[in-house]
Protein backbone atom coordinates (compact mmCIF):
# COMPACT_ATOMS: atom_id res chain seq x y z
CA UNK A 1 0.00 0.00 0.00
CA UNK A 2 1.33 3.67 -0.76
CA UNK A 3 1.99 6.50 2.13
CA UNK A 4 -1.19 8.16 1.03
CA UNK A 5 -3.94 8.01 3.91
CA UNK A 6 -6.91 5.76 2.56
CA UNK A 7 -10.38 7.54 2.87
CA UNK A 8 -13.56 6.14 2.32
CA UNK A 9 -16.07 9.23 1.41
CA UNK A 10 -19.34 6.98 2.42
CA UNK A 11 -19.96 4.13 3.89
CA UNK A 12 -17.94 2.09 6.20
CA UNK A 13 -20.89 2.03 9.18
CA UNK A 14 -22.55 -1.00 10.61
CA UNK A 15 -25.32 -0.06 8.48
CA UNK A 16 -23.50 0.80 5.02
CA UNK A 17 -20.50 -0.62 3.13
CA UNK A 18 -17.60 1.21 1.91
CA UNK A 19 -18.24 3.06 -1.71
CA UNK A 20 -16.04 2.26 -4.55
CA UNK A 21 -14.70 4.36 -6.92
CA UNK A 22 -11.69 1.95 -8.58
CA UNK A 23 -9.40 2.88 -6.14
CA UNK A 24 -8.03 0.51 -3.11
CA UNK A 25 -9.46 -2.67 -4.38
CA UNK A 26 -8.12 -4.73 -1.65
CA UNK A 27 -8.82 -3.20 1.05
CA UNK A 28 -12.15 -2.46 -0.20
CA UNK A 29 -12.62 -6.04 -0.85
CA UNK A 30 -12.00 -7.37 2.56
CA UNK A 31 -14.40 -4.64 4.12
CA UNK A 32 -17.21 -5.70 1.98
CA UNK A 33 -16.28 -9.33 3.21
CA UNK A 34 -16.66 -8.40 6.68
CA UNK A 35 -19.53 -6.41 5.81
CA UNK A 36 -21.66 -8.90 4.27
CA UNK A 37 -20.51 -12.04 6.21
CA UNK A 38 -21.89 -9.58 9.37
CA UNK A 39 -25.25 -8.98 7.98
CA UNK A 40 -25.76 -12.54 6.58
CA UNK A 41 -23.27 -15.28 6.01
CA UNK A 42 -25.48 -17.17 3.65
CA UNK A 43 -25.13 -14.08 1.37
CA UNK A 44 -21.52 -14.49 1.73
CA UNK A 45 -22.02 -18.23 0.64
CA UNK A 46 -23.37 -17.13 -2.21
CA UNK A 47 -20.71 -15.09 -3.88
CA UNK A 48 -18.26 -17.46 -3.21
CA UNK A 49 -20.36 -20.62 -4.68
CA UNK A 50 -22.38 -18.90 -6.41
CA UNK A 51 -26.03 -18.36 -6.45
CA UNK A 52 -28.29 -21.64 -5.37
CA UNK A 53 -30.68 -23.01 -8.42
CA UNK A 54 -33.07 -25.42 -7.51
CA UNK A 55 -33.42 -28.11 -9.82
CA UNK A 56 -35.56 -31.07 -10.44
CA UNK A 57 -35.48 -34.28 -12.37
CA UNK A 58 -37.11 -34.60 -15.65
CA UNK A 59 -36.86 -37.91 -18.19
CA UNK A 60 -33.19 -38.41 -16.39
CA UNK A 61 -31.78 -34.62 -16.92
CA UNK A 62 -31.86 -31.70 -13.85
CA UNK A 63 -33.63 -29.36 -14.77
CA UNK A 64 -34.53 -25.50 -13.04
CA UNK A 65 -37.50 -25.51 -11.36
CA UNK A 66 -40.19 -22.89 -11.71
CA UNK A 67 -40.80 -20.35 -9.25
CA UNK A 68 -44.21 -22.27 -8.64
CA UNK A 69 -42.69 -25.43 -7.74
CA UNK A 70 -40.58 -24.16 -5.67
CA UNK A 71 -40.40 -24.68 -1.61
CA UNK A 72 -40.00 -21.92 0.81
CA UNK A 73 -36.20 -23.14 1.77
CA UNK A 74 -35.45 -22.97 -1.82
CA UNK A 75 -36.60 -19.70 -2.56
CA UNK A 76 -34.62 -18.01 0.55
CA UNK A 77 -31.74 -19.68 -0.55
CA UNK A 78 -32.28 -18.17 -3.97
CA UNK A 79 -32.47 -14.77 -1.93
CA UNK A 80 -29.13 -15.25 -0.97
CA UNK A 81 -27.91 -14.39 -4.14
CA UNK A 82 -29.75 -10.98 -4.64
CA UNK A 83 -29.22 -9.95 -1.40
CA UNK A 84 -25.53 -9.99 -1.74
CA UNK A 85 -25.99 -8.53 -5.20
CA UNK A 86 -27.76 -5.84 -3.91
CA UNK A 87 -25.19 -5.13 -1.12
CA UNK A 88 -23.09 -4.89 -3.66
CA UNK A 89 -24.05 -2.92 -6.35
CA UNK A 90 -24.82 -0.35 -3.79
CA UNK A 91 -21.51 -0.46 -2.84
CA UNK A 92 -20.08 1.24 -5.89
CA UNK A 93 -19.43 4.48 -7.88
CA UNK A 94 -21.85 4.74 -10.70
CA UNK A 95 -18.81 4.35 -12.93
CA UNK A 96 -17.47 0.94 -11.40
CA UNK A 97 -21.45 -0.31 -11.22
CA UNK A 98 -21.59 0.07 -15.48
CA UNK A 99 -18.48 -2.29 -15.18
CA UNK A 100 -20.64 -5.05 -13.53
CA UNK A 101 -24.25 -4.45 -14.62
CA UNK A 102 -24.68 -7.12 -16.43
CA UNK A 103 -23.19 -9.48 -14.37
CA UNK A 104 -26.01 -11.84 -13.30
CA UNK A 105 -25.15 -13.35 -10.23
CA UNK A 106 -22.81 -11.76 -7.15
CA UNK A 107 -20.44 -14.54 -7.65
CA UNK A 108 -19.90 -12.85 -11.07
CA UNK A 109 -19.73 -9.65 -9.31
Amino acid sequence: MDSKQITFKEGASLNQPSLFEGEHFSCWQKRMEIFIQSIDPSAWNAIVKGPFIPTKEVNGELVPKEWDEMKDDEEKKMQDDKKAKNILTSSLSFDEFFRIARCKSANEI
